[in-house]
């Protein structure tokens, strides 16, 4: 349970497993400047540092209408968007000369 309703209602409805944080380690504007100086001159003036605090994977059961699921969560206002995980391989024919 994570205290706000509508998201407990979502998560019953859709029978989530698990949530989890995407980024382990969130910094601060301040201290990403810091650690990554050349990186931060390249911004364009006025940029700002988004923070990744609160983007979440959430694990649904197997049935689930993934395009509705999708769309009833990005329909609240406190989500900023909600896709799928996708996940890619590549084809190849086994280790390069």
């Amino acid at each position: 349970m994570t205290g706000l309703a509508w998201l407990d209602e979502l998560n019953a409805r859709y029978g989530v497993t698990k949530i989890e944080p995407v980024f382990s380690q969130t910094l601060d504007p301040h201290t990403i400047q810091r650690r990554y100086p050349q990186r931060t001159k390249r911004a364009p003036p006025g940029a700002t540092i988004p923070s990744l605090a609160y983007v979440y994977k959430l694990t649904l059961q197997q049935d689930t209408d993934l395009r509705q699921a999708i769309a009833d969560y990005s329909a609240q206002p406190d989500v900023t968007y909600a896709q799928p995980n996708y996940l890619a391989t590549t084809q190849g024919s086994g280790p390069m000369p």
